[in-house]
């Protein structure tokens, strides 16, 4: 095959949207030409990537759609802690016949027990097999229902609980929104109800027994005709087991122990050996140079014993004051006549 006739077939291929197919192409009819391969087996090489590939993207966009906020395994799950949990009852709903059976599932138990856990991983598996799924919480349900009562679009609201084809509400029982009115409970049945009668399956996770949700919701009444409606097609698991919470708390806190845990050998002080110096040795300081200072004609006279006994140098004798400057005083003349002999006594 000539390079303008690959080039112009990748372009078919990419206009048509068979991206997948366009991405291989070339390497598909390269490998054909060094096995002798068929056309017919090298165009169903193509179809086959192409088919995976939007299964792909297809599976992608339906766990978006989901809202699934986490993608949770089953092979995640401790099923040797969780004593609780029937492996073998786990593994069997994994395989999605329940909800091809049309069979709803309540998961019930303490918190930590990994009620959500296994609704998660399961609704990722419906999601693995192109079904159109919903995750929410039964507080984030019941406000976005109360909600569209202020614009009256609750008709709209309920088909997006209602035309899914798998709804997984978590953590029922877990928020006080649920118990603030009556029309709680009243919003509640419209989704439960609406789903019964379309017969489409519900995944719900709680961790109040189904004989207090009635007191629970706030109205015994309409519960009852809820919990009636849920178990009629559901399979009921029931977890009681210690949580894996508290259990992940215990080890991560024995671990920081043991890191800040001394032992006796390293807290023990090593015994001092005789030659060992009680301080460390400083290093001799360098003695400064001296300066050579000249020798005055003093220095060469004899010290006398009495100067060497001395043992700190006489005061300095105090300078001679200048003396003043005498005014000549004038001479009378009787001083000069006595000095004269003029003047007689």
């Amino acid at each position: 095959m000539t390079k303008e006739i690959s080039d112009r077939l990748i372009e078919y291929l990419t206009w048509l949207k068979l991206t997948k197919t366009a991405a291989v192409v070339q390497d598909e009819l390269d490998e054909a030409l060094r096995t002798g391969r068929g056309a017919g087996e090298v165009l169903e090489r193509l179809l086959v990537a192409e088919v995976q590939a939007r299964i792909e993207r297809r599976v992608e966009r339906r766990i978006i759609q989901s809202k699934l906020p986490e993608r949770k395994l089953l092979s995640d799950f401790d099923f040797v802690f969780q004593t609780g949990v029937d492996k073998g009852q786990i593994m069997e709903l994994a395989s999605m016949r329940f909800l091809e059976r049309k069979l709803s599932l309540l998961i019930a138990g303490n918190s930590g027990t990994g009620k959500s856990h296994i609704a998660k991983a399961l609704l990722l598996l419906a999601c693995q097999r192109q079904w159109r799924c919903l995750y929410t919480t039964s507080t984030a349900m019941l406000k976005d229902l109360i909600t569209s009562l202020c614009d009256d679009s609750l008709d709209e609201k309920l088909k997006t609980y209602l035309n899914v084809e798998i709804l997984l509400v978590d953590e029922v029982g877990f928020d006080r929104l649920e118990q603030e009115s009556h029309r709680n409970a009243s919003l509640f049945y419209k989704v439960i109800n609406g789903r019964y009668a379309k017969n489409a399956p519900t995944i719900m996770t709680t961790n109040v027994d189904f004989k207090e949700l009635g007191d629970y919701l706030g109205d015994p009444m309409i519960t009852t005709t809820i919990v009636d409606r849920l178990i009629h097609h559901a399979i009921i698991l029931n977890i009681i087991g210690p949580s894996y919470r508290v259990y992940q708390s215990e080890l991560l806190n024995k671990a920081e122990k043991a890191k800040t845990r001394v032992s006796p050998e390293a807290t023990r002080e090593a015994p001092l050996s005789p030659e060992a110096p009680l301080l460390p040795e400083t290093p001799p300081r360098d003695p400064e140079p001296k300066t050579k200072r000249r020798k005055s004609p003093k220095d060469d006279k004899p010290v006398s014993p009495e100067a060497t006994t001395r043992h700190a140098p006489p005061p300095p004798a105090a300078s001679p004051r200048d003396p003043e400057p005498k005014t000549k005083r004038r001479k009378s003349p009787m001083h000069n006549k006595r000095e004269k002999g003029d003047l007689h006594p």
